[in-house]
C-alpha cells in the first residue's frame, strides 16, 4: 500500500538548481513594475559574458566560482507579487536585498500587468549577480499571471496575456494541436515578459468527482489522456523558449481535500500508482518536460 501525503506549502522540491542565461525582457528604468521614470537601481557586478561561451560551459564556468552557501542560495526562490512597486518600497527592497547580497538563483513571479512584471523583473536582474531563472504558475496562459488592467476614467481596458480555457476544457476537445498552440502561445508571451519557466502543464488525473483542488486544472479522468495532452503541451512551450514544469503530485487528482487548507492523502497500490497516477508523467518526460 502506498500512502501518498500533500501539503500546499511543500508542492515544489527542488531536484537540483539551474543557472540560466537570461535575455531580458526591456530595458526599463522605471520604478519595479511601473512605467514612470525613476533614478535606475544600482547595478551588481555581473557574471562572466556568454558572448565566447556556449551557455551549458558558461553555466559551468560560473558554477565553479560558486561556494557551497551561494549554491544552496541557488536553490531558494521567493514569491513575488508581479504588481507595481517603487524602489523604495519597504517590501520591494527586501527582495531586492535577497537577490543582490545573497545571490538567489530565481524568483516565482506572481500577478500583475505585463507592463508591471517586465519592469520589476527588469528591476531584479539588473542587481543580480547571476541572471535569475524566473518561474511563474501559467496553467491557462500568461494570463494567469500577467492580467489586463484598466484606465480610468474612461475605463480602458489595457490587455493583457492571452487567457486559455481550464485544461480540462482542452482536454475535452481531445485534439492535441490545441494543447501544442496553447503552449507555444504560453511560452511566447511569457519569455516577452521575463519568465523563463511555467509551473505547467498540470498532469493530474482527476478521477476523484469530489476533488477540490485539482478538477478543472486537469485534463480529465482518464490517464492516457491525461498524458496525451500534456506531452503536447509539453512541445509547445519548450520548442518556443520555455521550461515546462509537470505538477502537482501523482495521486493528488484522487484526493478529496484542498492540499492549500489541509493535509491531503490518497490510499492506493502501487501497481495503481504505476498505471495511472504516474502514466502522465512518464508520457510528458519521454516528450522532453524538463521540470517536475
Amino acid at each position: 500500500m502506498v500512502v501518498l501525503r500533500f501539503a500546499g506549502a511543500m508542492r515544489r522540491t527542488a531536484l537540483g538548481f539551474v543557472i540560466a542565461v537570461v535575455p531580458l525582457a526591456a530595458c526599463a528604468t522605471a520604478p519595479a513594475g511601473g512605467s514612470a521614470a525613476s533614478p535606475a537601481p544600482p547595478t551588481a557586478a555581473s557574471a562572466p559574458s556568454t558572448s565566447a561561451l556556449g551557455a551549458e560551459a558558461w553555466a559551468d564556468s560560473v558554477l565553479r566560482t560558486l561556494s557551497l552557501r551561494d549554491k544552496a542560495a541557488q536553490m531558494v526562490w521567493p514569491w513575488v507579487l508581479g504588481d507595481y512597486t517603487a524602489y523604495d518600497d519597504p517590501a520591494y527592497r527586501r527582495v531586492e536585498t535577497l537577490v543582490r547580497e545573497q545571490h538567489l538563483g530565481g524568483i516565482i513571479i506572481s500577478v500583475g500587468s505585463p507592463s508591471e512584471i517586465a519592469n520589476k523583473l527588469n528591476a531584479l536582474q539588473r542587481v543580480s549577480p547571476i541572471p535569475l531563472l524566473v518561474g511563474a504558475d501559467l496553467e491557462t496562459g500568461a494570463a494567469f499571471r500577467a492580467r489586463g488592467g484598466y484606465f480610468t476614467p474612461n475605463a480602458i481596458d489595457l490587455g493583457g496575456a492571452t487567457a486559455f480555457p481550464y485544461q480540462m476544457g482542452i482536454g475535452a476537445a481531445r485534439d492535441t494541436s490545441l494543447a501544442y498552440q496553447m503552449g507555444r502561445i504560453t511560452a511566447l508571451e511569457g519569455r516577452a515578459l521575463g519568465i523563463h519557466m511555467a509551473f505547467a502543464p498540470v498532469l493530474d488525473v482527476n478521477n476523484n468527482a469530489a476533488n477540490p483542488v485539482i478538477a478543472l486544472r486537469s485534463f480529465g479522468e482518464n490517464a492516457h489522456l491525461v498524458g496525451t495532452m500534456g506531452a503536447a503541451l509539453v512541445r509547445g512551450i519548450q520548442e518556443n523558449g520555455m521550461i515546462a514544469t509537470g505538477k502537482h503530485f501523482p495521486g493528488h487528482g484522487d484526493t478529496d481535500q484542498n492540499s492549500h487548507l489541509e493535509l491531503a492523502r490518497v490510499n492506493a497500490s502501487r501497481a495503481r500508482l504505476d498505471t495511472v497516477e504516474l502514466a502522465p508523467f512518464r508520457t510528458a518526460i519521454q516528450a522532453g518536460l524538463r521540470g517536475v
